[in-house]
Formats: C-alpha cells, structure tokens, sequence
C-alpha cells in the first residue's frame, strides 16, 4: 500500500500536468455516468406514467369464462389498494335466474372499494339523487354495501314493480331475488333490473357482459398494466382487455 501511494506521489510530482488531466477525466467520467444513469431512471419512470386522456376502463367477460362473485372478489381483492382508492365506480352485471335472457334478468352493481372496504359510489348516488331518479324511499347506505345487505331499489313504471324479475311478496315490502329475500328500500324511474348490494348475491352467481373502472383522473400505463397483471393472477382466462395506446415513448425525450 505505502509503494501505490509513493507511486501515485512520483508521478504527481514528475508527471503533474498528465496527473492532473487524469484526474480530471476520472473525475467527468464518474460525473457522466452518475447523471446519465438519473437521466435513464427519470425516463424510464416517465415512460410508465405516460397517461391517455381516459378515465375509464371497459373489460369485457370472456364469452366461455363462468365468472362468480367469489371470483371478481378475489380479484379486486389482488389489485393495489392505492389504485382501488381512485376509482370513482366499478361497474359489473350479473345474470338473475331464471330471467338470463329477459330485459330485467341482469342486475347491474355499481359500488367503489375504498381502504380495502366495500361501499357505495358517491358520484353514482349524488347523480341518482341530484337527478330525481329515486321517486320513493332513499339509496344503500356505506354500511348495506359493506355487509352485503338485502336490500334492493326496484323499478316502478306507475303501474307497480317490474315483471317477471320480482316476484313479490304480498303484503311484506320485499321481493325474490337469487333466491333469497330483499326488503324493497326504494323505487326508481329507471327501466332495468333491481338494484342491490354487489355481496349480497350468493358468492356462486354468475357475471356476464362487462366490468368497467371508473378513474378520477387519466389513466396511466402502471395502472392498466396493473390490472390486467391482477387478472392473470386471479381469473387467468377470465377477462378480454382492450389495447389502450399510450402515447409513443420515442415522445418522450432524455
């Protein structure tokens, strides 16, 4: 060790102007590779967050995939909480026996999951309610959602509950639904199937048609490839995801 430092001090001594442009190229050299690798780490974080102008994503239930409630659980259960806190709705649909097929025979839920806890979407009750379209009773609490309450809001055209959907008790407030029992909270103008908590239908349901994200800002490349990374871990098979273009990376200068 004493020999390499009498070495380098010769040669600072006999050699300075070479030693001292050494040190310099040393000294840029470790200065370069040092900003380059930043300048590589600050692109590569912004090729990932590269955002489209989309709030929304829609996937579509593959045609031959039998998709329960349980199933849907396990993958929401898989996402990122982080990325469950921005969405603003999650939309779904599942099929009532023995009406598949019949304009009322799909019950579509619209809830959100915040903090790993299930509860109503806000955006979606402030519009029901900003909009008239409860004509009697009042929306799900955070609380019916959470536990999977039977309640439900049904349809009522002036002319009483839709048909064949409900087949309704006589006298008690409430109706047949996945073969249970629901006590009717509300009445809507709105044509369709009964509205209902997602857990409150029996966790072997079947969901069909689509799943749907609703985001409250742009969507962003970790996100979409979050979720179809979730799926493939939860429901492999289960989902079809569309190609979203994100915007070109060579856009994106060092």
């Amino acid at each position: 060790m004493n020999l390499i430092f009498k070495n380098i001090l010769s040669f600072y001594k006999y050699e300075r102007f070479v030693f001292i442009i050494m040190m310099l190229c040393v000294f840029f050299s470790a200065l370069i590779l040092n900003f380059s690798y930043g300048l590589y780490q600050n692109y590569s974080v912004q090729k990932q967050e590269t955002e489209v102008e989309l709030k929304e994503i829609y996937i579509m239930v593959a045609d031959d995939a039998i998709l329960t409630r349980k199933m849907l659980e396990n993958y929401y259960s898989t996402i990122n909480i982080e990325t469950l806190n921005k969405m603003d709705i999650i939309y779904c649909a599942a099929e009532i026996p023995p009406y598949n097929s019949n304009y009322y025979g799909v019950s579509q839920f619209r809830f959100c999951i915040k903090n790993g806890e299930y509860c109503i979407s806000e955006n979606v009750k402030n519009i029901w309610e900003k909009q008239g379209l409860i004509s009697w009773g009042r929306f799900f609490s955070d609380e019916e959602e959470k536990k999977g309450e039977a309640v439900a809001i049904v349809f009522n055209d002036g002319n009483g509950w839709n048909e064949p959907t409900l087949n309704i008790k006589n006298g008690e407030n409430s109706i047949e639904l996945f073969g249970q029992t629901f006590q009717v909270i509300g009445e809507t103008n709105v044509p369709g199937a009964s509205i209902i908590p997602f857990l409150s239908v029996p966790e072997d349901t079947r969901f069909t048609g689509m799943i749907a994200f609703a985001f409250s800002s742009n969507i962003n490349k970790t996100i979409y490839d979050e979720l179809k990374a979730a799926a493939e871990t939860a429901i492999p098979g289960m989902l079809v995801f569309d190609e979203i273009e994100f915007p070109d990376n060579e856009a994106i200068y060092m």
